[in-house]
């Protein structure tokens, strides 16, 4: 009786290279929608904590008949020298007392996860509260006792051209070379490049109406802003 010989065929060189091509781009595809996943959750995560701050900051004013800070210190206690909103949004306690718990230097309501994500490298983070987020140098009523002139700060909310127009606080900068983010921001460093887009290119912006929206690049420079965006009352209007 003849034996019938069964031949098991394999995969030729040729078809192992496209099943190991099909699936590169499967990875590849995964990793990116992964990201960007990551990242729209990110961005969100920053507008709710944009959000919750301007609440803070509308109460806080409110309660100061429109005065506005009296320090670059927005993101400290209410009670403290130079004080800001902190306790406005739930952190009622001061960092040099043993009430501050260790969380202080975990991320929070003012880390952007995103623009943290993405300096990791660049930036230490032992400052409190991770703190990314910057203000606007025109929303200072005061610094170090000093009354800002009346010629260039609005010094109060019934002075701001616009409300709805004036940047309160941006995701974050940074000079060159530096290991922390800046506490205030003007139109300068806009022009110095100290400003990061971390978001697709944007950044997200808390208004004085408590609103919060992204602007590129593009809508943040030109021309170095208007006088109704910065607040700067000596500046052009464009």
């Amino acid at each position: 009786m003849k034996t019938e010989v069964r031949r098991i065929r394999g995969f030729t060189l040729v078809e192992l290279l496209v099943s190991l091509g099909v699936v590169a781009v499967l990875v590849t595809l995964i990793l990116g929608g992964l990201k960007t996943v990551r990242s729209s959750a990110s961005g969100a995560k920053c507008l709710s904590n944009l959000r919750q701050i301007g609440s803070g900051t509308m109460s806080y004013l409110a309660e100061r008949n429109g005065v506005l800070f009296p320090g670059k210190f927005f993101f400290t206690a209410s009670f403290e020298t130079d004080g800001g909103m902190r306790d406005y949004v739930g952190y009622d306690f001061s960092e040099r007392t043993s009430q501050a718990p260790s969380s202080v230097y975990a991320d929070t309501l003012f880390t952007c996860p995103e623009l943290k994500s993405q300096t990791r490298e660049k930036f230490q983070s032992p400052m409190l509260f991770n703190r990314t987020y910057t203000m606007n140098e025109y929303a200072m009523a005061a610094e170090d006792g000093v009354v800002k002139s009346a010629t260039t700060h609005p010094g109060r909310t019934s002075r701001i051209p616009s409300l709805s127009r004036m940047m309160l606080i941006m995701d974050g900068s940074a000079t060159v070379g530096s290991t922390s983010f800046h506490t205030v921001m003007n139109p300068s460093f806009v022009t110095r490049n100290f400003v990061f887009y971390p978001h697709n290119k944007g950044q997200n912006v808390l208004f004085f109406d408590g609103h919060v929206a992204r602007l590129t690049e593009e809508e943040i420079r030109k021309p170095s802003n208007p006088r109704s965006f910065w607040g700067k009352l000596d500046m052009p209007e464009s």
